[in-house]
């Protein structure tokens, strides 16, 4: 190779490392953590403009927290959304609030009587004597609140202090007022439901109530549709109902779901395949995760394996040119052929 052949190729060499860079840096990037039965999403905005944490892990382990220093060591919080109080949702919550500086949190002010939650009140109340600002559904209307980072804007479709529909038991009517946010950037957009739900298990394909057929109802001023969906509440089938897959239309969904419970349920994945969404598009955090469970999805499992939290993140990107990509983050390693 002459002189000015090596000029040249190390010229665009050059070009392609800088233009690969600019690219990275224009991205909205979402870290999918597995952290097993529980939720955690992670977004670094484009441009190295902040974090944002849609749900904070669950309560054993600190894998939200880790994925968090790994991603955005020494980088502000800039807005953290706790759909609501259950534990594995708000698991490392109290130790992000106390090692970060976060801007603004969103919660729904439901108090509740476990240790995770009270040390989590705790620190909030110390960082909102600090400056941190808190929405709180107890007092705040949360539904229509947008939030700005450049380029990307986060809405607040939903989220309640309290269950106004038709009776609930305890724990289902937690889950109902989950607050939910879909993030905007480059005409591309990704909800995150929390623990939403919007039929009764089992219940007829056509069954549409609670949260989603709230969300679906008002969608005409706060849209719901969107490219990439977080499946409500675990893939569970209480949740992901026709009406509410109609109106989302995703080309992605995402299951944040673990060792327990038959989530994500054979029943929600058949109605998002009905709905014309690939099977490979369909991403879970447990992969190859077999139950005992007749609500189990059937579909890649590894027989009697019981998935470890950790191996199954999710990346989620969104490029300056709307393109969007979801892959699993470190596909070769997989607790269930380990």
């Amino acid at each position: 190779m002459s002189s000015l052949q090596v000029i040249v190729l190390s010229i665009l060499l050059t070009a392609t490392v800088v233009s690969s860079q600019a690219l990275s840096e224009s991205s909205l990037s979402v870290r999918v953590v597995d952290v097993g039965s529980g939720s955690c999403s992670i977004v670094e905005l484009p441009n190295d403009d902040g974090i944002l944490i849609l749900d904070a892990g669950h309560w054993r382990g600190s894998r939200c927290l880790n994925a968090l220093k790994t991603i955005g060591k020494n980088k502000t919080v800039q807005l953290m959304v706790l759909s609501h109080s259950d534990a594995d949702h708000i698991g490392d919550a109290a130790s992000i609030l106390s090692n970060y500086k976060v801007n603004t949190l969103l919660r729904t002010g439901v108090s509740r009587s476990s240790k995770t939650w009270q040390r989590f009140n705790q620190a909030v109340i110390i960082a909102e004597n600090k400056g941190m600002k808190v929405y709180d559904a107890s007092r705040d209307v949360l539904p229509g609140m947008e939030f700005s980072y450049g380029d990307v804007t986060a809405t607040v479709i939903y989220g309640q202090h309290r269950w106004k529909g038709r009776p609930l038991p305890l724990s289902k009517a937690r889950n109902a007022v989950s607050i939910v946010v879909r993030l905007e950037y480059a005409g591309q957009s990704i909800l995150f439901p929390g623990d939403a739900i919007g039929r009764e298990i089992g219940s007829p394909f056509s069954s549409c109530a609670y949260t989603e057929k709230a969300m679906v109802e008002s969608s005409s001023s706060r849209s719901i549709d969107a490219d990439i969906l977080i499946a409500p509440h675990h893939g569970s089938d209480s949740s992901s109902s026709e009406c509410f897959i109609t109106a989302v239309s995703p080309k992605y969904v995402v299951f944040q779901s673990g060792h327990k419970y038959g989530h994500p349920s054979r029943a929600v994945k058949d109605r998002y395949l009905r709905h014309g969404v690939a099977i490979e598009n369909l991403f879970r955090t447990d992969l190859k995760d077999t139950e005992d469970n007749p609500h189990d999805w059937e579909d890649e499992r590894y027989t009697g394996c019981k998935d470890s939290p950790g191996d199954d993140d999710i990346a989620v990107t969104i490029t300056n040119q709307g393109i969007s990509n979801v892959e699993y983050l470190t596909p070769e390693i997989d607790s269930c052929t380990l």
